[in-house]
Parts: C-alpha cells; sequence; structure tokens
C-alpha cells in the first residue's frame, strides 16, 4: 500500500513581511505518522539503505525528488519549529521529518 505524503503532516505557508507566501513546508511528525506509512526499520533490512529504499517505494507525491526532504531528529521534545522552517526555506525543501528520540535510547547507545 502506498500513501501520498501530501496526506501527512501540517502544511506550513511561510510569508514574508508583505504577507507574501515564500515557502510552503509540509512538517511530518516520524513516530505519529511516518512509522505508520512505512513501518519501523527492524531485522528484515539488511541495512538502513534497504529501508530508505523500499520506505520510498511506499510513499508517493513528492514535488521533486523523494530524497529531497529535511530530517530533523532531536533528543529535545521542544523542537523549535521556526529552526526547521528557516532550515527548508534556505536549502529549498518541501518537506521535513521531525523525529524526536528518548532520551533513554540516547543513553543506551
Amino acid at each position: 500500500m502506498k500513501t501520498n505524503i501530501n496526506d501527512l503532516g501540517i502544511k506550513y505557508n511561510v510569508i514574508d513581511d508583505s504577507g507574501e507566501v515564500i515557502k510552503i513546508v509540509r512538517i511530518i511528525n516520524y513516530k505519529d505518522e511516518i512509522l505508520s506509512a512505512i513501518g519501523k526499520f527492524n531485522d528484515n533490512y539488511k541495512d538502513i539503505d534497504s529501508y530508505i529504499d523500499s520506505s520510498i517505494k511506499r510513499l508517493t507525491g513528492f514535488t521533486e525528488s523523494p530524497l529531497k526532504v529535511y530530517w530533523h531528529t532531536t533528543a529535545d521534545d521542544d523542537v523549535q519549529l521556526i529552526d526547521v522552517l528557516e532550515i527548508c526555506i534556505n536549502e529549498k525543501y518541501d518537506y521535513a521529518i521531525i523525529e524526536c528520540l528518548p532520551l533513554d535510547e540516547l543513553d543506551q547507545k
């Protein structure tokens, strides 16, 4: 089953001082939305590359390459959305996936 990436997340219109839309960015929560669409990485994948390849095949609707997605991973639950949007604007990303890692998982590594 395929999922259209434009059905996930929240679309943000970034406007300039004059009220003109300068960028539209779709922000997607990894845990709540991406995992449901593509599934979790597990032992069935030989490596992370095979997981990414499989994941890309399950998502459709990209405005450009499916590899043109900003992936923001943090251990801080208080993500500063303005920082993510600024990176998307500067680097020309249309999509951002935000993944908050639990601190206890990071401590185990």
